[in-house]
């Protein structure tokens, strides 16, 4: 709803109010889940070292290229790199 208020507003399904309201409530509830954000990792068992893992950033960027599968071990892709360029 948060995302396409411009639209509720310009058709008159929203009022002002209503808008500031929905955005009240939104930063609320991430508030709400932020606080709790660590927890829900974790109970999803996602191993640490795929927290902050490439594909976790900008994936257009990372698939760009033959990453030789996204879950295969930094320091394996990199012994095959250097490999090809031999």
């Amino acid at each position: 709803i948060r995302d396409d208020m411009e639209l509720f507003l310009t058709e008159g399904l929203f009022d002002a109010g209503a808008a500031k309201e929905v955005k009240k409530e939104h930063e609320r509830l991430c508030k709400e889940v932020g606080a709790q954000a660590i927890a829900l990792v974790e109970g999803f068992g996602i191993p640490e070292w795929m927290h902050h893992a490439p594909i976790a950033q900008d994936w257009k960027v990372y698939n760009r290229d033959d990453n030789y599968g996204e879950l295969q071990n930094q320091a394996y892709r990199e012994a095959k790199r250097l490999r090809a360029m031999l």
